[in-house]
């Protein structure tokens, strides 16, 4: 019996080892074309990513603008609605005591006709 018997021929082994290699050099050059369609879909996504980042860029300006106008109309419209509760005071108050001259205050004639009428009541002739 032989120990170092060799189970296969070192020929065998040889085309093996170049069956081997040449089957790794297909898969990267497989490997290699798929990076390729992989890195050309990124950079056509990269692409599309801009233009969704500027629409969205556009949107958000569009929005902040509508939210600032809504914030003005709401004010225009609270400053309009308004109603007081009672109306304004007067600028002006009258001193003590009142005066006896201008707007509001009775003439020498109609304080001499209720003077009469008031006489004329209490006389019983009206």
């Amino acid at each position: 019996m032989q120990r170092n018997r060799a189970l296969v021929h070192p020929d065998r082994v040889r085309e093996l080892f170049a069956e081997q290699r040449d089957e790794l050099r297909r898969m990267g050059e497989r490997h290699l074309a798929q990076v390729a369609v992989l890195r050309a879909r990124i950079a056509a996504l990269e692409g599309e990513i801009e233009e969704v980042r500027a629409q969205h860029a556009d949107l958000r300006a569009a929005v902040l603008a509508r939210t600032k106008a809504e914030v003005e109309v709401q004010a225009i419209f609270r400053r309009r609605r308004h109603q007081p509760r009672r109306p304004a005071l007067a600028k002006i108050r009258p001193g003590r005591p009142a005066p006896t001259m201008g707007p509001g205050t009775p003439t020498f004639s109609t304080v001499r006709n209720a003077c009469v009428s008031n006489e004329e009541s209490q006389q019983g002739w009206i």
